[in-house]
Formats: structure tokens, C-alpha cells, sequence
């Protein structure tokens, strides 16, 4: 298992303190019953300025040392989430409840987009009222 100590991810990572502390805030965000932040409240928590809290994928969460370090730490989120999406392949649907499939797949995917540092959100969609 992979050490989640600010020191050690950045010397092994070659990042910047706060990006260090920023990987292992996202890697732990919501373990242990706790409230789920959002990346601009994790770039807060480490110190970033509300500024860079604004835009925390552009300019923390994508930065290639740190989508190296996070793909490392948080990997195996897409192999839990591919194993559950087959077992949900084969549940019969008539004997459970649809809402609880439906709310475990999409912790998952929403979590591995999160800790990957992919989109939680369809930022391309938009709806124009005429």
C-alpha cells in the first residue's frame, strides 16, 4: 500500500508542497464517513488562493506531476468500478431495489472521476432557453 504522507508523495512525485498535500486531501476526500469536498475546497484546505480555488483542475489537478501521482494512488478505482458496473450486469432487477444499484454505481464512477482528476461534471453541455 502506497504511504498517503505529504513528504513522501512529493519526493517521490517531484511536487510542490501543496501539491503533495493537495494528492493526498484528494486520495483521502470522504473516507471515513466524512463530507465529499470539491476540488476548489481541497485547493482551499492546502493553502492555494482563492484564485487558484477557482479553477483548482487547471491549475493544480491537472498539472502532469500530480495526474502522475494520483493516477499511482488512486489506479485501482478503475478496476473496482469496471467489476461493479459487471456484477450490476447481472442482478435481477426484479427482486432488488433499482435505487440502490443505481446509487453504488454512481458513487463509483463519481469517485473515480474525482480522484482521477477527470470531469465530476458535463462542463460542455448547455441549455439555451428561447
Amino acid at each position: 500500500m502506497l504511504t498517503l504522507d505529504p513528504l513522501v508523495i512529493q519526493r517521490k512525485y517531484n511536487l510542490k508542497p501543496k501539491q503533495a498535500m493537495a494528492v493526498v486531501a484528494l486520495a483521502e476526500n470522504g473516507g471515513g464517513g466524512k463530507k465529499v469536498k470539491t476540488l476548489g475546497q481541497i485547493a482551499r484546505d492546502v493553502g492555494y488562493s482563492e484564485m487558484v480555488a477557482l479553477s483548482p483542475s487547471a491549475k493544480v489537478f491537472d498539472r502532469p506531476p500530480v495526474k502522475i501521482a494520483l493516477a499511482a494512488i488512486c489506479g485501482g478505482l478503475d478496476s473496482v468500478a469496471n467489476k461493479i458496473t459487471q456484477a450490476l450486469d447481472k442482478v435481477d432487477y426484479s427482486t432488488r431495489e433499482p435505487e440502490k444499484n443505481a446509487y453504488v454505481l454512481d458513487k463509483v464512477v463519481k469517485n473515480r472521476q474525482l480522484l482521477s482528476g477527470g470531469a465530476t461534471e458535463n462542463t460542455e453541455l448547455v441549455i439555451r432557453w428561447e
